[in-house]
């Protein structure tokens, strides 16, 4: 059981329009500053000023989800969240990545910044075609890697889906600029 924090939030992308994200982590990692909540990430902090702050829950983490991305993608292909890919997914996740040290990292830098490519992922009119290549280009062959006990592969194959998604649907676009 973790202590954790999970602050959803006032987003504003470059054209004005107005959503919201969520920074989900271990307690320990945020800070209170002067106008802003800070999130200590491994790869970088996220500040969301107060004023923008919806909702702020303090609670006993149990990983449950390595899905961010995956869910958007299963969810769009109408699946349910308790399919058995997702299953899959989250066991890979609990009895693989968390065991290790990079795997810890990887989780970690994941839950920062997957939530933010869904969100500019869904806010495209072709986002039904994204997801299905996603799934395509990635998730099929990353639950073929699992299913084979491949889990190395299947990390490093996650790891580029992410990485390469970041390129392409870059978060920095729906940062709150302060």
């Amino acid at each position: 059981m973790i202590r954790a924090r999970k602050v959803t939030y006032q987003i504003i992308d470059n054209e004005g329009r107005v959503g919201t994200s969520v920074v989900d982590g271990v307690a320990e990692k945020w800070v209170n500053e002067e106008n802003a909540l800070a999130f200590h990430g491994e790869q970088r902090t996220v500040r969301i000023p107060y004023n923008r702050i919806i909702e702020d829950i303090e609670y006993n983490y149990e990983p449950r989800s390595f899905c961010f991305i995956s869910t958007a993608v299963y969810t769009n292909m109408g699946f349910d969240d308790d399919c058995s890919d997702l299953k899959t997914l989250r066991y890979y996740r609990d009895n693989y990545l968390l065991k290790t040290v990079k795997g810890i990292k990887m989780v970690d830098n994941y839950y920062l910044i997957a939530p933010l490519i869904v969100c500019q992922i869904d806010r495209l009119k072709d986002k039904n075609q994204i997801y299905n290549d996603i799934y395509k280009q990635y998730l099929k062959n990353i639950i073929y890697l699992i299913n084979q006990n491949e889990f190395e592969s299947a990390s490093q194959k996650y790891e580029k889906m992410v990485d390469d998604l970041l390129i392409r649907y870059n978060p920095k676009k729906i940062l709150i600029n302060n």
